[in-house]
């Protein structure tokens, strides 16, 4: 049965760049997005050219809001090295660690100062390379460095692939046996995605190509033979922050606050950027009860806006 919010586009018929398989056009309730029938995946339709802004990756000067957050940035990637050492088969500092997607290297150079020292990026933007070599990260290259991995992860990387299917067959030949994946995506059945749509945080058209759902990831590990594969609805950096910036987005231009305190460029002056930031976080602080009992109910039911998910390689 199709619901009477969704249509159908006869004699239209795509393929699933998760699950391969030919589907019909069928609507989402993320704008410009068709959602597969068998895997439940959402992905993006529209042809655009996708490419991201010349100053995408610059250095910029870091704001006062940027400054200020920045304990709670270290918190999370503090966490975030906490979460690679769990999903590590051997909690070893000897492990060979890929970060697929690694942007400018801000994760990479965590890990190395960390004592992973044998942790590398993939990054295929020239821009993000230059940056990190910027910063002395002589380790992100544009090519997967040819060895095999203990771990590859994927920061919120894979939904910004064409082909994710093309994307984890490729990685599986780099991974030890018994090697790990490390998936951090947007969970596009999230109650979030579902009430704001195109406010939703982690909805960036054209950006994000593909919103997986976690029948989708666990039908694209399943296809490669991957075995114990966990789902984390916890991830508090986007979860929690999600939650926040897409209750947000439904009064204030989208994503103001995230721009300000991660020092991202947005469409907004600095004037009007600072007005929004405050004006955010006068809301934030007066609704916060409202927001952290939110919070847990998605949490207890597994309806949070991002997921972590590990798995083993065959």
């Amino acid at each position: 049965m199709v619901n009477k919010q969704q249509k159908i586009k006869k004699g239209v018929e795509l393929v699933c760049p998760v699950c391969d398989k030919q589907i019909p056009n069928l609507s989402s309730h993320l704008p410009k997005t068709t959602r597969c029938v068998y895997c439940s995946a959402i992905f993006v339709t529209t042809p655009v050219s996708v490419k991201y802004k010349t100053n995408y990756y610059q250095d910029i000067k870091p704001s006062v809001f940027h400054l200020l957050f920045l304990p709670i940035e270290k918190l999370f990637y503090s966490l975030r090295v906490k979460t690679i050492q769990n999903a590590l088969s051997r909690h070893s500092k000897e492990s060979v660690i890929l970060d697929y997607g690694c942007g400018s290297g801000k994760l990479v150079n965590y890990l190395i100062t960390s004592g992973f020292k044998k942790t590398y990026g993939f990054e295929p933007s020239a821009d993000a390379r230059q940056l990190a070599k910027k910063n002395g990260l002589k380790t992100i290259k544009e090519n997967i460095t040819p060895q095999k991995y203990d771990l590859i992860m994927f920061w919120h990387s894979l939904e910004h692939t064409k082909n994710p299917s093309v994307v984890i067959k490729k990685i599986t030949t780099y991974l030890k046996k018994n090697g790990r994946v490390l998936i951090a995506v947007p969970n596009a059945q999230s109650f979030e995605s579902q009430i704001t749509k195109d406010n939703w945080f982690h909805y960036s058209y054209p950006l994000h190509l593909i919103h997986f759902t976690p029948k989708s990831i666990i039908h694209l590990l399943t296809k490669y033979q991957y075995k114990k594969i966990k789902i984390d609805y916890f991830n508090p950096e986007y979860t929690l922050s999600g939650v926040i910036q897409s209750f947000l987005n439904l009064f204030f231009p989208k994503d103001v606050l995230y721009h300000s305190l991660s020092n991202r460029r947005s469409n907004q002056n600095n004037l009007e950027q600072i007005f929004y930031s405050l004006l955010s976080i006068i809301i934030v602080i007066t609704f916060s009860p409202f927001i952290a009992t939110l919070f847990i109910y998605l949490l207890i039911s597994k309806k949070t806006g991002a997921i972590l998910v590990t798995a083993c390689r065959n």
